[in-house]
């Protein structure tokens, strides 16, 4: 019995060695830190398009109000000649 929980623990212990030695190599791989490029710059764009859209969202509205206050004049005069 004893010497199965010191095989299991042995086996733990190599698993838990491996599972540091791979998580070390995956962290300090080019490829990494490629991806985290990558990443902040599609944030980035993201970001940029976010903005751009809120821009043009915000002139369709102002343009929306005034052609309603248009619309509301022309109705109102429409309504005088009446």
């Amino acid at each position: 019995m004893g010497g199965f929980i010191v095989s299991l623990f042995l086996v733990v212990v190599g698993y838990v060695i491996l599972y540091l030695i791979i998580k070390a190599a995956i962290n300090n791989s080019e490829m990494s830190s490629f991806m985290q490029n990558e990443i902040r710059t599609i944030r980035n764009q993201n970001t940029k398009s976010n903005e751009e859209l809120n821009k043009q969202f915000e002139e369709i509205k102002l343009l929306l109000n005034e052609q309603n206050q248009l619309l509301r004049e022309q109705n109102t005069n429409a309504s005088k000649e009446n």
